[in-house]
């Protein structure tokens, strides 16, 4: 096939594919606001409440957190909790994710368990009751809960990278980055004024050294890859993660990245900017 045309063809396949995965995600987000709404029916039921109502489920911008809230104060058990939202959560084929039960006012959390597949949960609360008082409930829902929005979106994100890598090689010659992106196979990459060494793990600047733990350094080559472009959650998540097999959400990218800028804040002309659901770029001034 000729290299000219290549490029159009994973455009037209990107389309193709990011509307499958689009609609495959609207249909699972509404799905699981109904499974949380019924959780929250459930929960009443169970404490013989007829009147009460589940008020309107709040979705986190990043979609993988449920806030179940009721208009009146309630108590229940936690073995009841627990089985009522594993049992509804399992009807959506979801197995990976965080309950808690947090009073209103002061966010604390009550009662807590953590459900990692069908035969593997951690449980500390078991068989507590709790006082009447204003609750919520709230599920954080590991990302790629369907299997067929996982795949889908794995390959979206390998299609991705080849456009990207032929997009860099046709402006190459004209791009300011240039003596960075030729630097890549070398041990060490200046940043700023910065000094990365790779396989040392660290920073340096002006003679002072910062150690990195491996995520970091994973992080920071894949946003010098791609500086001043948004890097996806998902797409961090599959290149730093994805060959461990250890469950993560959302937020493990946000705790890693906000470590990272910790260790490069010393300078000003290096920025790691959020770009609101979406992701993250690396800006260098």
């Amino acid at each position: 096939m000729n290299i000219i045309k290549q490029p159009i063809l994973i455009v037209k396949v990107i389309i193709f594919l990011f509307t499958i995965i689009t609609s495959n995600a609207q249909s699972t987000d509404m799905e699981l606001k109904v499974v949380m709404r019924s959780i929250g029916n459930k929960v009443l039921w169970a404490l013989g409440d007829s009147t009460s109502r589940v008020l309107p489920i709040k979705v986190s911008d990043e979609g993988d957190i449920y806030t179940i809230s009721f208009d009146k104060s309630i108590n229940i058990n936690s073995d009841s909790l627990y089985d009522i939202v594993t049992k509804e959560l399992k009807r959506a084929q979801v197995f990976n994710f965080v309950a808690e039960l947090k009073q209103c006012q002061t966010n604390d959390v009550v009662l807590a368990f953590i459900h990692y597949n069908p035969n593997d949960s951690i449980q500390p609360c078991r068989g507590r009751e709790t006082p009447f008082d204003c609750y919520q409930i709230v599920i954080s829902v590991a990302q790629g809960t369907s299997n067929i929005k996982t795949y889908l979106g794995l390959l979206f994100v390998t299609i991705l990278g080849l456009t990207f890598y032929y997009q860099r090689k046709k402006i190459k010659s004209n791009s300011k980055n240039e003596p960075l992106l030729e630097s890549k196979s070398m041990e060490k990459i200046t940043i700023g004024q910065f000094t990365f060494l790779i396989f040392e793990q660290q920073l340096v600047r002006d003679g002072v050294i910062i150690d990195m733990t491996e995520k970091e350094v994973k992080l920071l080559r894949l946003f010098l890859m791609s500086i001043n472009q948004v890097l996806s959650r998902e797409q961090l998540m599959a290149e730093i993660w994805g060959e461990s097999g250890v469950m993560v959400i959302s937020r493990n990218i946000d705790v890693l990245v906000s470590k990272l800028r910790k260790k490069l804040s010393t300078d000003e002309s290096i920025k790691i900017t959020n770009v609101h659901g979406v992701g993250y770029r690396l800006e260098v001034g």
